[in-house]
Order: structure tokens, then sequence, then C-alpha cells
């Protein structure tokens, strides 16, 4: 068996180190400009479509910046670009409303369904439902 060496224990109150800088990857994503023309040329459509993201922190907000990449729009410019966002393509006659994508998205994300039995009743769990979303009147 070993001596024990107080002198050369590891104080284990010390702060650890901090680990090194996370290193900057090159933001390979395209614009989002290009991605809006392709899907355009793709739907053979003359305008300029919305793009909504679906996934992500970003999700329900509407892609507006023609400039900025994909990774600088849908993670402010952090991490790497996999192409694992979805993003949802609309083609529309107005461009000052808001895309219908974000609409529903807000709409879903916003809704509440609760489900509920009359005491008399504790075997039909789900009898009666009621949908609340943050716009309604309770």
């Amino acid at each position: 068996p070993q001596d024990f060496d107080e002198e050369n224990m590891p104080d284990l109150f010390e702060a650890p180190a901090a680990p090194p800088p996370a290193k900057a990857t090159d933001d390979t994503s395209p614009l989002v400009g290009t991605v809006r023309t392709a899907a355009a040329s793709a739907l053979g459509h003359a305008g300029s479509p919305a793009l909504v993201v679906l996934t992500g922190r970003y999700a329900g907000s509407e892609l507006r910046d023609d400039g900025a990449t994909l990774l600088q729009a849908t993670r402010d410019g952090y991490g790497s670009w996999d192409g694992s966002e979805v993003l949802c393509v609309e083609v529309r006659g107005e461009t000052d409303r808001r895309p219908q994508a974000a609409v529903l998205f807000e709409k879903v994300r916003n809704t509440a369904h609760i489900h509920f039995n009359h005491p008399d009743r504790p075997e039909f769990s789900e009898e009666f439902k009621v949908s609340v979303s943050k716009d309604s009147t309770l």
C-alpha cells in the first residue's frame, strides 16, 4: 500500500480551468436570398416567396434579411450549419401580410386543449374538450 501524502493531494475546491474557447467555424450556409430565389425558381413563381422557419429557436418567424446566411438567421451565427432546420416556402400575393405558415404555427403553439369528464362519470376521461388560445377569453 502507498503512504498517504497530504501535500500532493489535489485540491477538491479548486476551480477547474476554463475550457478553451470554441473554435469559430466558417459559415458555409447559403444566403437567405439565394434560398428564396431557388425556391421561387423551383415553384415557377415570379415573385418573392416567404420563408418561415418551422424548427429551432426562431420557429414561426419569417426570414426577411436576404443578405444574412441561414446560420445567421436561424442561430445568430453560432454553431455550424448542418441543414437540419425546416423551412416553409409560401407563395403569397401580398408581401405586406404575415405568412399563413407563421400564423398557423403561432396558433398551434399557443393553444391548449383541455379534456375533462363529469364527476359522476370518471371512466369517460375525455368526455368534454375545451380548446383555449392566448387570445380567447376565459
